[in-house]
């Protein structure tokens, strides 16, 4: 059986898709930034016991939006969304929605919980078939339109001095 060559991206478009999910960051930042206030990580890192919210340890905690900030997911800062993680598991979830690595990694009890935590803080996730996802995931992909024309533009002027 022929092995299929991996598919790679060029350095160029794997700059420019750098730059695109950064700036989508930043548009879906503005949806709930209240989430960063200090005493709301205070609570989340109480609710949790200071530890992991996927395998529990306590050392090299770091803030893990458990539902990413992405185009794909549509992940906000507001309170709820924020879950402590140890760079482990932060690293392994990567860009994923909790649920999902949850159940890749058979965390059925920590899946719970983060749930649990969502429900306490009235978090309510943007679901692809709601209205505001919808909208907001047309003003993303208007976004990521102007930053291909942006880098095309650029490209053009650079070629020129060539």
């Amino acid at each position: 059986m022929k092995k299929m060559a991996k598919k790679t991206m060029s350095k160029k478009t794997a700059k420019a898709n750098g730059a695109k999910n950064a700036f989508g960051r930043v548009i879906l930042a503005h949806f709930g930034s209240h989430g960063r206030k200090p005493e709301n990580w205070e609570q989340t890192l109480e609710f949790f016991g200071g530890k992991c919210a996927y395998c529990g340890v306590t050392k090299n905690i770091v803030k893990d939006h458990a539902i990413p900030a992405n185009r794909k997911c549509l992940g906000t800062n507001q309170h709820g969304n924020f879950v402590p993680a140890c760079k482990e598991c932060n690293k392994k979830k990567r860009h994923k929605h909790y649920a999902d690595y949850c159940d890749q990694e058979k965390l059925k009890r920590a899946k719970n919980k983060i749930t649990k935590w969502m429900r306490i803080c009235e978090y309510e996730p943007l679901t692809e078939k709601s209205v505001r996802a919808k909208r907001i995931t047309q003003i993303l992909d208007m976004a990521y339109d102007d930053l291909d024309k942006l880098a095309d533009r650029y490209v053009k002027l650079i070629k020129l001095l060539q």
